[in-house]
């Protein structure tokens, strides 16, 4: 594959950032997402060319959001037309993101990259992992739909209508499971076109929301099996290099919609930035991210020692460890450990293979999860502290799940509510 100057120095400095980032491997197989938007117009370029450098097995999946009516189906057409081009394996997935959204009481950005990442991985196991419990294998139902490979049906004639999840509107609103992808290990990744600029926007949202140090990481290189190649491209070089390549892309009429908290960063913050205080504020946010990613990972690995230390024989903290940890550490410790048991206790729920891919897209989809936020964090910090300066004997505090944390004899645990307090 011929590539002109300005692309294949764009193209090397991608390849560059992924041996960098380990983000794509010989011989393992990618998933990449593609909108047919520039950005994944020419991810998909790169990861053509790229799997003639080093030689992995790609497919390219599609997800038809249902939103722009005939304008998202030519959509689809055309991607599925420059994979055939190609001969490039070719998937597509249609979900009414709109309904799922109201049914859920979900925003459709919110909904719509939930249904994205969970389609995406579950293409991934029926290509690459055969997976006989995979979601796509016959279970009726008529909210998801998968589509096609290279343009012929991959299931059998007599299932055109295989289902994406067996979900009912009920499941999806009463769900309240943890459920996350990205800590699964899989045997392949899935490729996103997410480039510079989306992680100043992402930055720039977390900032608005007074998010803590991980929240300023914004996104990352690699986010358990996701990987993003263009992470440190500029959009306006992705622009640049498909001109100069010759490719064609649609544009999205959403993507300049103001009914979008991202679509308004992107058009009134970042240029109101650049206009105010007279520079791009866009290598600057990435570059924050970047420091924020090795104070994050610095923070985290001592907080899981602390947790250790912490622990007392019957898997309980010592309220006066925690409390003689700096305050900052000692809120990472309390997370951990509500996140640590509260994935045990939800493991013990699912008592086979085949439930877990059943629940699988409510526990993607539905974001009443298992919460803990700075807020839970400061309580119980703030009770366990009362307790260790005497002020109180024992306290509990209700948390998100179904869980009570319990301050009592010196000890901090967490109990569900089918438990009885001992």
């Amino acid at each position: 594959m011929h590539l002109p100057r300005g692309t294949y120095r764009l193209f090397s400095k991608v390849a560059r950032f992924c041996v960098a980032h380990q983000l794509i491997e010989p011989g393992r197989p990618v998933v990449a997402g593609v909108s047919g938007g520039v950005d994944s117009m020419m991810l998909l370029e790169f990861l053509h060319w790229y799997s003639e450098q080093i030689d992995f097995p790609l497919v390219i999946c599609h997800i038809n959001h249902m939103i722009r009516g005939e304008e998202a189906d030519l959509d689809e057409s055309f991607v599925q037309a420059c994979c055939q081009e190609r001969l490039i394996p070719f998937e597509s997935v249609t979900a009414p993101i709109e309904d799922i959204a109201r049914e859920t009481n979900r925003g459709v950005e919110e909904t719509g990259r939930a249904v994205r990442r969970a389609a995406l991985i579950e293409i991934g196991r029926r290509y690459y992992e055969g997976d006989p419990l995979s979601l796509f294998n016959g279970i009726p139902n008529d909210v998801y739909q998968v589509g096609k490979i290279s343009g012929e049906d991959v299931h059998d004639k007599d299932n055109d209508a295989c289902s994406f999840a067996k979900t009912s509107n009920d499941d999806l609103k009463d769900s309240n499971r943890v459920g996350a992808l990205t800590d699964e290990i899989t045997t392949f990744d899935v490729a996103l076109g997410h480039h510079m600029d989306d992680r100043a926007e992402s930055i720039l949202m977390h900032i608005g929301r007074g998010s803590g140090i991980a929240g300023l990481v914004g996104i990352r290189p690699r986010d358990g099996c996701f990987v993003r190649p263009f992470l440190d491209v500029r959009l306006e070089e992705l622009i640049a290099s498909a001109k100069e390549l010759g490719v064609v892309w649609r544009e999205d009429a959403t993507n300049v919609s103001s009914d979008y908290l991202r679509n308004r960063i992107r058009q009134i913050l970042v240029p109101a930035w650049r206009d105010v205080l007279g520079y791009d504020p866009v290598p600057r946010l990435a570059s924050l991210g970047d420091l924020a990613a090795g104070d994050e990972e610095t923070l985290s690995i001592f907080a899981k020692r602390a947790l250790v230390e912490a622990r007392l024989p019957d898997q309980s903290l010592s309220i006066a460890a925690i409390c003689a940890l700096p305050r900052g550490l000692a809120l990472r410790v309390l997370r951990l450990f509500f996140e640590e048991k509260a994935e045990s206790g939800e493991s013990q729920d699912i008592t086979c293979e085949k439930d877990r891919h059943e629940l699988l897209m409510t526990d993607i989809l539905m974001t009443d999860r298992v919460t803990f936020s700075a807020y839970h964090a400061v309580s119980i910090l703030d009770l366990i502290c009362r307790v260790d300066a005497g002020e109180t004997t024992e306290g509990a505090l209700d948390l998100p799940g179904g869980w009570t944390v319990h301050a009592k004899n010196g000890r901090l645990f967490l109990l569900h509510k089918k438990e009885n307090v001992t």
